[in-house]
């Protein structure tokens, strides 16, 4: 489609919208005339109230068929309309009578304070600052995560390198335990037989020592040759 035709139908439903809008707003204040007027005490005409929402519902439902046209490549007027960038051409600190005509005295000027907040190229300062902060939240919990993954990662080389090392020693101490052994079950009960029941330690020569030696005297024989004789 061409970008003339385009901007053609912009135009053209922007005009009409502004007309249903201008209908709009001349309804509501005189409804809102009309009520400050029954509320000043004064008599106001109810049948005419009704017929004023009537006319404001009937208005409404027309702007909603406007925007509920087909529009270019569109389903719809409203569709058209979101895709649509309205920007200001200037950007100034200088009084605009015409736009604050057109505004009906609420804007004056197009300046960088005025631009964000009407046009919303800028977030507003209160949810600016909460945004960066939930950044920096975020950010400091990720450093966090980041450092405790690495002392998860420490601890665990470290309790690794433990029960290897614990496993080596426990390996090492049962071969030392093979290699190193000295004694025996049959020596150790031999040598318990010997020290409780005696078992095993007989000499078998102790009769041929005391056939050896026949005149050598007993100690009790030269206990009895030196005892003196006692006279009474």
């Amino acid at each position: 489609m061409d970008q003339s035709i385009a901007q053609q139908k912009i135009k053209d439903l922007t005009t009409e919208i502004e007309g249903k809008i201008q209908q709009v707003n001349a309804t509501v204040c005189d409804l809102l005339y009309s009520l400050d007027l029954q509320e000043q005490g004064g008599k106001c005409d109810w049948s005419d109230i009704v017929q004023k929402f009537c006319s404001l519902s009937s208005t409404f439902s027309k702007l909603e068929q406007i925007l509920r046209k087909p529009g270019i490549d569109f389903d719809d007027n409203a569709k058209l309309l979101k895709m649509t960038q309205l920007v200001p051409q200037i950007v100034s600190l200088e009084h605009d009578n015409t736009l604050q005509e057109i505004t009906e005295g609420r804007l004056s000027t197009f300046d960088h304070n005025i631009v964000p907040i009407l046009l919303r190229t800028k977030l507003k300062p209160d949810v600016e600052d909460e945004e960066l902060s939930i950044d920096r939240d975020r950010l400091s919990k990720q450093i966090d995560v980041n450092k405790q993954f690495l002392q998860i990662k420490s601890i665990n080389a470290h309790v690794d390198m433990l029960c290897s090392k614990l496993s080596e020693f426990s390996r090492l101490h049962v071969l030392d335990r093979k290699e190193f052994q000295q004694s025996s079950h049959e020596e150790t009960m031999k040598l318990v037989k010997a020290v409780c029941l005696g078992k095993g330690i007989q000499p078998k020569t102790s009769a041929m020592a005391t056939t050896a030696s026949p005149s050598k005297p007993s100690t009790s024989a030269v206990y009895q040759h030196v005892k003196p004789e006692i006279k009474r």
